[in-house]
């Protein structure tokens, strides 16, 4: 474990498995845009385009394979639960963002990783 990969497993509110998990889907998400965000970035609260996506990609994963519930989503994100169903429904209705999603999830499918709680 890096160094600053222990200090982001002390977020307030997030347990060590969820944040695991979020940690393991960014790094994919980072792989896959060759960005380097981390999850202290990806939880504030910044409209930045590419943090935006990244958070919408993660969350409708989340949802999608039946990992978390909506609110549990939210809580981990510090955000509503109507901004994750606006998120999840966002990428179905963008044919560009939907595209780039299931190459996302390809990527995820690729590495077989193991996302279980």
């Amino acid at each position: 474990m890096q160094p600053s990969e222990f200090k982001i497993k002390r977020i307030k509110g997030i347990s060590v498995a969820h944040t695991d998990m979020l940690l393991r889907l960014l790094r994919c998400y980072n792989d896959f845009t060759q960005d380097d965000i981390g999850l202290s970035e990806l939880l504030q609260r910044s409209r930045y385009r590419r943090l935006v996506e990244a958070r919408y990609f993660i969350m409708k994963y989340l949802h999608e394979q039946r990992l978390i519930t909506y609110q549990k989503i939210a809580s981990l994100f510090h955000r509503n639960h109507a901004t994750v169903l606006y998120g999840v429904k966002l990428i179905d209705t963008i044919p560009y963002l939907r595209s780039r999603y299931r190459l996302f999830v390809q990527r995820i499918e690729n590495k077989k990783m193991n996302l279980k709680i």
